[in-house]
């Protein structure tokens, strides 16, 4: 059972912005991508997932990213290669894989 698990059975966590604030700014990544993984609010993942300087962070907000457009960005033109493949993996449009693999 994941840590915000327990607090939310608490019922102590009760709305995206305690779970945003966490996920921004816990001092314990792991606790952060556990926020990331129950975050919804794509605004917020997209700023973990272009700015944040802890890889594990940036990759956990990009895996939970909804848009195809942000995806498609982050696999073509991240910095980081595990950036670039953990939204590789999250597109669903077929061709736009087609063209970032014959690039």
């Amino acid at each position: 059972m994941s840590f915000l698990n327990l607090f939310k059975k608490k019922g102590t966590l009760a709305d995206q912005k305690e779970i945003a604030d966490i996920a921004k700014n816990h001092e314990d990544w792991m606790v952060r991508i556990d926020a990331i993984n129950d975050l919804t609010n794509q605004e917020v993942l997209i700023d973990l997932a272009k700015n944040d300087e802890n890889i594990s962070i940036r990759t956990a907000a990009i895996k939970n990213l909804t848009d195809q457009k942000i995806l498609i960005d982050f696999a073509k033109n991240d910095k980081n290669p595990h950036a670039r493949m953990e939204a590789i993996e999250n597109l669903t449009d077929q061709k736009v894989l087609a063209d970032i693999a014959k690039n």
